[in-house]
This record gives structure tokens, sequence and C-alpha cells, in this order.
């Protein structure tokens, strides 16, 4: 039978050999112990007897007689075809990363550290209004003086004085979204 890299590792697995993983099967393919077709995969019975016969005997490993073996009905079922091009373990991974993403994520919005997106646009959205606001009636509220004052350096003070004021109250806007 041929198969996968991970499906020759589960059948070592099945079978209580050594190198029952995937990354067992790939050391023993970089290391020359077994080899594979010329499809990418493993013919199991092939690279049963390469790996036998390429293993040292005083490096083998007993098994167990102790441990007991995996009951069958905890295993998943292996399914017959790969799923966009991964494995029902490759889904199964996935999965769970997404599931940890989402529980970060929940967790920075429980500590405060997160802010939903529309909130911040809106608060943003009001501290740009505020301002422009604030800044566009600085012409109305300073041009009687600024035409009644003659010195050009007071007139810079008066201006520079009132922006300073509208860029003070905008630093001074509330610092939360919510």
């Amino acid at each position: 039978m041929i198969g996968s890299l991970s499906a020759y590792g589960r059948h070592r697995k099945a079978a209580r050999k050594p190198g029952g993983s995937l990354a067992a099967v790939q050391k023993a393919i970089r290391t020359g112990r077994i080899q594979q077709e010329p499809s990418g995969g493993i013919d199991f019975e092939k690279a049963d007897a390469a790996w036998d016969q390429n293993t040292d005997a005083r490096r083998r490993r007993t098994p167990r007689e102790d441990s007991p073996e995996p009951p069958k009905e905890n295993l998943p079922e292996e399914p017959t075809q790969e799923l966009d091009g991964g494995s029902f373990f490759e889904a199964q991974r996935q999965r769970e990363w997404e599931r940890v993403k989402r529980e970060r994520i929940q967790r920075k919005v429980l500590e405060g550290k997160l802010l939903d997106a529309e909130k911040v646009r809106d608060t943003v959205s009001e501290m740009i209004s505020s301002a422009r606001a604030k800044l566009l009636v600085i012409g109305d509220e300073l041009a009687d003086k600024l035409a009644a004052t003659s010195d050009p350096v007071r007139c810079r003070e008066l201006v520079d004085g009132r922006i300073s004021q509208a860029l003070d109250d905008l630093a001074e806007y509330p610092a939360n979204a919510e």
C-alpha cells in the first residue's frame, strides 16, 4: 500500500512500531533509513522492511509490554480523501488555532486592551468634528480684536492663544471609546 508520510506514521503507530509520527518518518527519509516513491508517497511494506534493515539493533527500543493498546473507538476515523489539500488532522489543528485566536481577542476585550473598531471610529470622528468646529470659530471670535490691533506681534499672540486653547480642549477629550 502506498500512502502519505503522515499515513505511514499512523500505520507504524497502529502496528506499535517505533517511528509512529510524521516527524519520525521525515527524519527517517532525511537520514536515508527509508525511501519515498517517485510520487512522493511511501510504500508501507518496502518502508517497513527498509526501516528494520537500516536501524541499528543496539539503538532499537523494545516496546513496553505494560502499555495498553489505545482504544480504537476514541481514535478519529481516517478521512478517505484529503480535504482542500490538507488532512483531517490539519483541519482540526487549524480549527483549534482559530479558537485560540478568538479567545485571545476576547481576553483583550475583557481586559480593556482591545476596543471595538466602530466605537473607535465614532470617537475619532467626534474628536475631529469638535476640533474643526473650535478652529472654524476662531476667525469670527477674533475678527474685531484683530481689526482693532495694528501690532502684528499682538495679532499673532491672539491667534496662537486661541488655537492653543482649541488644541488643549482636544487633548482633554475623553480617552475611552465606550
